[in-house]
Parts: structure tokens; sequence; C-alpha cells
């Protein structure tokens, strides 16, 4: 499709098909599909294969597991899109609906005009339930939370990571619920597992580094990010309302000429870099901005751009190896805790007992009641 937002006029129905389109589809891309249907294809022909998928997709049972981890705004733009005739969406409507055109349930055309199967409406009306909807938005928001977490944290206490879905308003989850929600969610989406009263990514299911991370980040303690913080590393890929972001972005897009969906790329592109830059060394990142956009001049941008990478690294990069705070946020933790226990020092010198037989506090060599203890 084509970066146009410009809506153009609805077009009558094409009264697409599901069978119909499925069998204009290579073997290859029918066999990605029975893939993410877990149907088995090696002795099927084309033909046979598409019917099987064409059947798979109609049964309630499936649809519901598929539609069942989207988030409230890819609901709401599918079900717009089903009262529709063929239409152009905006970029953002394609965004949305990118999920279900991915499953074939949106068909598109050459001409970038979209529409719903028949057979879209027919097993969605069939699912769409109340309790359908309110266990959808439980797995969405897990999903938020498991992509919040792989930012911020890899690995965390299945308690902690439940306090942390618990803060969305109307969502309660246990940890002893935990498990079986995440079961839920179809494999191909479900990057986590549960080890030893521990939430993880798989990916880096290794008991030697993450021991070596909850080591390092245990001075700082572990980050709760708000529903608000959530909600963008989910949609966004970084903390895109943050003061520090936002003059990035507008750095791109007002300096650099950059359009504002690649500027929300670069951001995202800087955030993840910073997340995992534990030097602090931005002459790798700087080295691909250079390379991929035109505008750039080394003597103007440079320095500015120096300037803005170091604000947003350190306040508003939340990092891992950090617990998920910021490098700001740990040079205060770090002070306060200095504070803290030189003052129960000073408390405990000053309140510390000193009985008749233990040496004399002034350093005499003598018992304090033979010292002293004499004068009291």
């Amino acid at each position: 499709m084509s970066a146009s937002t410009t809506k153009t006029k609805n077009q009558p129905s094409r009264k697409p098909v599901l069978l119909d389109y499925l069998k204009a589809f290579t073997k290859d891309k029918l066999i990605f599909a029975a893939r993410q249907l877990c149907i088995t294809y090696s002795k099927l022909k084309k033909d046979e294969l598409a019917e099987k998928i064409c059947t798979e997709m109609q049964k309630p049972e499936i649809a519901a597991k598929r539609f069942a981890i989207m988030p409230d705004e890819n609901i709401q733009a599918f079900e717009a899109a089903l009262e529709k005739k063929c239409f152009h969406p905006t970029y953002s409507e394609y965004a949305l609906l990118l999920p279900f055109i991915s499953m074939g349930y949106i068909v598109s055309y050459p001409d970038d005009c979209f529409e719903a199967v028949k057979e879209a409406r027919t097993v969605y009306k069939k699912i769409n339930t109340a309790d359908f909807q309110a266990r959808r938005q439980q797995l969405a928001w897990l999903l938020d939370c498991i992509t919040a977490m792989s930012s911020l944290h890899l690995i965390l206490p299945v308690e902690f990571f439940c306090e942390m879905y618990n803060q969305k308003a109307g969502f309660e989850l246990t940890p002893e619920a935990l498990p079986q929600l995440l079961a839920e969610v179809p494999s191909n989406f479900n990057p986590c597992a549960i080890k030893d009263g521990h939430i993880l990514l798989k990916k880096n299911d290794s008991d030697d580094f993450y021991t070596r991370l909850e080591q390092g980040r245990k001075p700082f303690g572990l980050y709760l990010p708000t529903v608000k913080e959530i909600t963008m590393l989910s949609h966004y890929g970084y903390l895109q309302s943050t003061t520090a972001y936002q003059d990035l972005h507008d750095f791109f897009t007002q300096e650099l000429n950059v359009a504002a969906l690649d500027a929300h790329y670069w951001c995202q592109y800087i955030y993840e870099f910073e997340n995992s830059n534990t030097d602090g060394n931005t002459s790798e990142l700087i080295q691909k901005l250079q390379a991929n956009i035109p505008a750039w001049n080394n003597y103007s941008h440079l320095s500015r751009l120096s300037v803005l990478l170091q604000n947003a690294r350190n306040s508003a990069t939340r990092m891992f190896c950090l617990g998920g705070h910021t490098p700001n946020e740990t040079i205060k933790l770090l002070r306060d805790a200095q504070q803290a226990t030189q003052q129960n020092t000073r408390v405990g010198a000053k309140a510390k007992k000193v009985y008749p037989n233990d040496p004399c506090p002034c350093g005499s060599g003598k018992k304090y009641k033979k010292c002293c203890g004499k004068k009291h």
C-alpha cells in the first residue's frame, strides 16, 4: 500500500470470497498461512491446501484464538471495515487493519482497495460476545505488559509482573492465574516463559545471563512503569510523549526534513540502541543516521544531535540493565541510598549502649566501669 493518507471515495463491493482469494495465493504463501494455523500441509496439493485453510479460518474457535490478542483500536478498525464495501484506508487505518489483512480476513487489490471477505463477517458475528471481548482485553493488556517488560526488565518476579498488570483500572491478575492466561497467547506471539517464580524472555533463557542481570540491577531495585509508559512502549517502542524524545522527533522533522513517520522510526531505533548501550558510546548510532538521512550535514547537525541524544539517554531511556530506571534516576537512587546509610550509621553510633565491662570508648584500653564510667 502507498503511504498516502488521503481518503478516496469508497467503491461498490467487489464481493470477495475467501476461497477464491486463497486459491490466488502462491504455494509458498499458502504454506506460510498453514503454518500459522498449525495445519499439516506436506501431502496436500495447492487447491486442497487452500480449501483446508479456508475451512480452518471459518471455525469460530480458530478465529476467536487469533482475534483474542488484538487491542481495542485494532478490533474497532476491523469492525468498521466489516461495515464498509470496497474502500481505500488511510495510512493509520491500514496499520490497524494489517493483522487482519495478513490473516486473510480482509483482501487487498492492486489499486490499494480493500474489503472484508463475507466469511469474516459470519465468523466474527459468532464469536463477538461479551465474554470474548472481556477476555480479549485481558490478553491484549497482557501483551502490552510483556512488550514493556521486554524493554524495561527482560525478567521479573511473577508477583512484580502482576503488580504491573494490575495498575490498569478494571484488570486483576494473580501469580497463580498468570500461567493460564499466558497459555492462551498463540505461541508465535508469546516470547515469554515462567521459570522459578519469574517471567522471562525465552530468547535470553540462560541462568548465567539472568543471574548477572539481576545482580547488576540489584542496587537500583525494579522500576514500576505507569499505564501510560506501558502503552507507549507497546504501541510506539519508545517513550514517545517525553520531552527528550519529542525534541528528537522535532529535530528530525524540522531540521533534517524527515517525514513524521520516519522520525518515529528513528526515535524508536535510538531508544532501542540506547536501552542496551551500557558504555554510552553513540558513534555507531551517529554513523547510522549519517548514512540514512539525506539532509544530514556534519557541521551543523552533529553538535545539536549529540546534546539531544545525551538528554534522551539520561532522562528518558529506561534501561533493563538498570532495572527499568533511567541513568539520571539511578544517580539519585545511589545518592539517596548513600545518604541514608550515612544517617543510619550516625544514629546507630549515637544510640549504641556501652556496658560496664566493655572497652571504654575514649580509647584508654581500660574497661568502661574503671574509666569514664566512674563519672556516671
